[in-house]
């Protein structure tokens, strides 16, 4: 508006021919047009416009991170894993970046390299409990039980009112079988949330396997009641139930 209204002054005050207006503004808007629509080119997706972005500021580590987000949604794996470690490269405490890429390798499965990241984030107390959470579950799955039941650990700190941190610990301490431990963890997460089967479950597994079968086969009838069709609570009843029977038998035999 500035650029009309100054170059309709600018006519007047050169007496310039009626036609020399009209022409000058039309000049004018073309111009604005063709510039318009090259920028509007860079905003036609956000990859387009990160890549812009870092091509003006290459060091700006929130581009690469922005561009490597955008390259993640388009399943585009292998180029946003760079760009998130060209983003650590800019500013290695970008810890936007560090999150994100951890969070892509535990999604591809390099387990390894994601905790390192992690906790270069939790030395920066900016770490993601969730994602945190989320790899220990991996580890858990891949057998890397004690791996499994540091990050675990970790998560508690971090979240300490989240019933999956406690679920985590005790399936980890089950399978390394610590069972007196793990039953206490099993009991923080079902504290947090009753509601939870799979919590139930596991907690009665491992009083079953600590012979308090008193405590252990009410939990799955618990279950039951709430679920006529949860099968593994079932067959994880009838087997506590025949383990009971045994034992009973057992302690009959011994007794003189």
């Amino acid at each position: 508006m500035a650029i009309v209204w100054g170059v309709a002054e600018l006519a007047r005050r050169l007496h310039s021919p009626p036609w020399a207006i009209p022409t000058a503004l039309t000049a004018v808007i073309v111009t604005f047009v063709a510039l318009d629509q090259q920028q509007l080119s860079h905003w036609r997706n956000p990859i387009a416009l990160w890549s812009h972005t870092i091509a003006i500021d290459p060091g700006n580590p929130l581009a690469h991170c922005k561009l490597a987000n955008s390259l993640k949604d388009l399943g585009r794996f292998d180029e946003a894993e760079t760009r998130y470690r060209t983003a650590l490269e800019v500013d290695p405490g970008w810890i936007p970046a560090r999150n994100n890429l951890a969070a892509l390798l535990v999604a591809r499965g390099k387990l390894a390299e994601a905790r390192q990241h992690l906790q270069q984030s939790s030395d920066s107390k900016q770490i993601n409990p969730e994602l945190l959470l989320e790899l220990g579950f991996l580890f858990l799955a891949n057998d890397r039980v004690a791996e499994a039941a540091d990050a675990a650990e970790e998560a508690i700190t971090l979240a300490p009112a989240n019933a999956k941190v406690y679920f985590l610990h005790g399936s980890a301490l089950a399978k390394l079988g610590l069972l007196e431990q793990a039953r206490e963890a099993y009991e923080r997460a079902l504290q947090i949330d009753p509601e939870d089967i799979r919590i139930r479950n596991d907690l009665a597994t491992v009083l079953t396997r600590q012979k308090r079968f008193d405590e252990a086969i009410p939990l799955y009838r618990s279950i039951i009641d709430r679920d006529p069709a949860a099968e593994v609570p079932r067959r994880n009843l009838e087997r506590a139930l025949e383990e009971q029977a045994r034992n009973a038998q057992q302690k009959s035999q011994s007794t003189p």
